[in-house]
């Protein structure tokens, strides 16, 4: 080992140590090159390439290039300092590159010019180490606090730090512990120091190239899940845009279809009226027979006007909060019905004790009308009654009508609260396809549901449920 330790000379260090040192600077610039997002590659890349020009003004002299070499020397450190603490997104201290190159021009002239010839070297090796000892430290101090990184990345850098400040510690030691000189600088001794030192740099630089390429890879993964988010952000707003497309196409069918059924349902008596008022210009004779066709025909234009209005009333406006009993609500809409001349009798069952129904009185008044209404005019049997069925079960009440008419085609049952829509099967029966489209309207106002169903045996059967 002491042969070995011989014949390492001064030369052979730093020949190694300058060509390390400035090849890792030219890596992390070309890689910077190409990353130009990672922060501290430059800075890093920096510091090495000054570390790298000073080794190479080692055997300088004179007062001027003995201080622009240290001067870079510590520089340098300092850079790589505030590199890793950008690399791991850690606090910067900007200022501090600064702060060392100003002590190092004011400090490394004086010390030339004023120290004592026999202290000069000794001193000028102490403070450099110590400045050494701070910077290297403050690069453990960031790893000790760095948890991104892997933990056999972390421990082996957090190591190679130790090992560097150790290095210098043993050096400060042999300066302050024996007598030192200029001739030391180029003892066997100063060549191991550099060589060790051209060793950990490096190994130091080969971990920050992990950390650099552990920092892409995050920030490629972090890219992907942001593409990833964004595709499906894409994609539901592209669902949400073809919804509101077919929103808009059915709203424009339903609103043509509307317009269709609507001319139909008003040509029809005019044209009821106009083939009668004519026949009365030319058979005069023939107006007792024709007034009771246009008094139909207006009647009809009326029931359709009244039903529109109500639509445009009780399907828009928001229901009033009135506490009203169910039970007597009914039976005021069967009185009504009755009153008008129903021909079927109205069985109303349930509901003996108070059953309170907050509620809308006319809408809700309007929309058991209906329904009541509708039962009577497709009840093929007078003399079956429509049963009238009232519970409550728990915060919901629910009415259920039942009659023996005409049922419904099941294919149409899901088109029946569609405005002006009417079944098949009952198109020669009067009517202008609003009612159940109100009912529908009215009852969701209120929260509830409406259900049309054909009933076993024949007939249909409504169910409404509304909130207590």
């Amino acid at each position: 080992m002491e042969a070995l330790h011989a014949q390492l000379d001064l030369n052979t260090a730093i020949f190694f140590l300058m060509a390390f040192t400035a090849l890792d600077g030219l890596i992390a610039l070309l890689i910077w090159n190409g990353h130009r997002q990672m922060q501290g590659l430059a800075t890093i890349a920096t510091g090495f390439l000054s570390f790298g020009v000073a080794v190479w003004m080692l055997p300088a002299t004179t007062i001027l290039w003995v201080t622009v070499r240290n001067t870079l020397f510590n520089v340098s450190q300092a850079l790589a300092t505030e590199g890793m603490a950008q690399l791991l997104g850690k606090p910067r201290l900007p200022w501090l590159p600064w702060l060392v190159a100003g002590f190092s021009l004011l400090f490394w002239p004086w010390a030339l010019l004023y120290l004592p010839a026999e202290y000069t070297a000794q001193i000028r090796t102490i403070v450099s180490s110590l400045l050494s000892i701070i910077l290297v430290g403050r690069m453990l101090w960031l790893m000790l606090q760095e948890k991104k990184q892997t933990r056999l990345l972390h421990y082996v850098t957090i190591a190679n730090q130790c090992l560097m400040i150790l290095t210098v510690l043993h050096r400060l030691y042999q300066v302050i512990s024996t007598p030192w000189n200029d001739a030391s600088f180029y003892s066997a001794e100063q060549a191991w120091f550099y060589f060790l030192l051209c060793l950990e740099a490096n190994f130091m630089f080969v971990c920050q190239l992990i950390m650099v390429g552990e920092n892409v890879a995050r920030q490629l993964h972090q890219r992907h899940a942001e593409l990833s988010s964004e595709v499906q952000l894409r994609s539901h707003l592209q669902r949400k845009i073809a919804d509101a497309l077919a929103e808009q196409l059915r709203i424009r069918a339903e609103r043509h279809r509307f317009l269709q059924l609507l001319g139909h349902e008003i040509s029809t008596p005019l044209a009821a009226i106009d083939r009668s008022a004519e026949m009365i210009q030319n058979k005069p004779e023939s107006m007792p027979k024709r007034i009771p066709t246009i008094r139909s025909a207006i009647r009809r234009l009326f029931v359709l006007t009244q039903d529109l209005l109500l639509t445009e009333r009780f399907c828009l406006e928001l229901p009033k909060k009135e506490s009203l009993e169910a039970r007597q609500l009914l039976q005021e809409a069967i009185d009504q019905l009755e009153a008008s001349g129903a021909m079927v009798e109205l069985q109303l069952q349930g509901g003996e004790q108070p059953l309170p129904l907050p509620g809308d009185r006319e809408m809700l008044l309007l929309a058991l009308h209906n329904v009541l209404h509708n039962a009577v005019k497709y009840s093929t049997d007078a003399a079956e009654p429509v049963q009238i069925t009232l519970e409550s079960e728990g915060a919901w009440l629910t009415i259920r009508v039942e009659d023996s008419g005409i049922e419904g085609l099941e294919s149409e049952l899901q088109f029946a609260k569609q405005q002006f829509f009417r079944g098949s099967n009952v198109a020669t029966i009067p009517g202008n396809g609003l009612g159940l489209y109100i009912v529908d309207q009215i009852i969701k106002n209120h929260g509830g549901t409406f259900d049309l169903a054909n009933r076993e045996g024949g007939g249909a059967a409504v169910t409404l449920r509304l909130p207590v």
